[in-house]
């Protein structure tokens, strides 16, 4: 690749002159000196050197990413919207990916571990100079193990610090949960069958709290029976719907969209046919759910919108906030449920 010198050189010039030339100066040369620099230039494919050219006027302009996990499904989304406010700000992005599950698996419990990658992974981007540090959590929890004075602003993606720590960017399940619920309330269904993640997952908690909000507000009594805790996997989706089918409920409303293709797949095979004897909801708007018979109804999750806000409170430095701020997810109803409306 060209340099400044080698430019120089050719031009007879000192290297000064070509860089306040490329750089656009006023008054570097005369007109056909700049011409001449510029055509050499062109000529031997030079590039200039951007990120050295922001670190000599004290602006790096660039924003450090760390993910946790770019295998797994939210994770790409949120950075394509932290990609694209960066673009839009002028702004690049370096990305450090942790790759949690090669290193733990879905294990959740080896604390040190974790802390010494993102140590790691933040010393490393604050040696590049980043203006900024957005983590981005691979399953939304409390983070216990990122300092708290880090030197830059620093902001969590689908996922939270300690309480008054840093400010955290999130979907709202809880909104999500109602929303749902709501939905096939007002299709008439009264005994709604939940099939929820594991019980310590802040989405289970979240959306369940949804769940019994929607019911309140409708006067519908709350029956334990009819909410079950599964793993997200599809097979936990094909087993608990029978015990929930066994309560009489004429809807399910699993909390992610896994489970619900596998409750799906249950009462098909028992004869109840999704959107026409029972009503399916799921949540996430993975890709699966699209590629059911009938589609299932589900929640879109706002990751390309968490992304980019999280990248704006860093560009704006508006990360003085220390509350959640969440974004709403968008229902999706599709044949699994739209169909199906109890009449009274």
């Amino acid at each position: 690749m060209a340099t400044i010198k080698e430019i120089a050189k050719l031009a007879h010039v000192s290297t000064a002159t070509v860089s306040n030339v490329l750089n656009g100066k006023a008054g570097a040369a005369s007109a056909e000196k700049t011409a001449e620099i510029t055509a050499i230039a062109r000529q031997l494919n030079y590039t200039a050197n951007v990120f050295a050219r922001r670190l000599q006027q004290g602006k790096s302009d660039c924003i450090g990413v760390i993910t946790e996990d770019l295998t797994v499904f939210n994770t790409p989304y949120i950075v394509d919207g932290i990609d694209a406010a960066c673009k839009e700000y002028g702004y690049e992005m370096l990305l450090e990916n942790m790759r949690f599950f090669k290193h733990f698996d879905i294990d959740f419990s080896d604390v040190e571990g974790r802390r010494t990658l993102c140590t790691e992974r933040i010393s490393s981007l604050l040696a590049k100079q980043v203006e900024g540090i957005i983590y981005v959590g691979n399953h939304c929890r409390e983070i216990s193990y990122v300092p708290e004075d880090i030197g830059v602003p620093f902001v969590y993606a689908y996922c939270y610090g300690t309480k008054g720590s840093h400010p955290s960017v999130l979907m709202d399940d809880e909104n999500g949960g109602y929303e749902i619920t709501k939905r096939l309330i007002s299709h008439g269904h009264r005994t709604i069958g939940v099939i929820c993640g594991p019980f310590s997952s802040y989405h289970t908690q979240k959306r369940l709290t949804g769940y019994q909000g929607a019911l309140f507000d409708n006067r519908i009594f709350y029956n334990a029976k009819c909410v079950v805790y599964g793993d997200w996997s599809k097979e936990a989706g094909y087993r608990l719907a029978e015990t929930l089918c066994k309560q009489d409920c004429t809807a399910l409303f699993a909390f992610n969209d896994l489970m619900a293709v596998g409750a799906a797949d249950w009462c098909r095979e028992h004869n109840l046919v999704p959107g026409v004897d029972i009503a399916i909801f799921g949540f996430d708007d993975r890709e699966v759910s699209r590629y059911c018979t009938p589609q299932i109804s589900t929640a879109t999750l706002p990751l390309y919108d968490i992304g980019y806000m999280c990248a704006q409170l860093v560009i704006k430095h508006e990360e003085n906030t220390k509350d959640h701020i969440l974004l709403p997810c968008r229902i999706q109803e599709r044949g699994s449920s739209e169909f199906y409306h109890l009449k009274d």
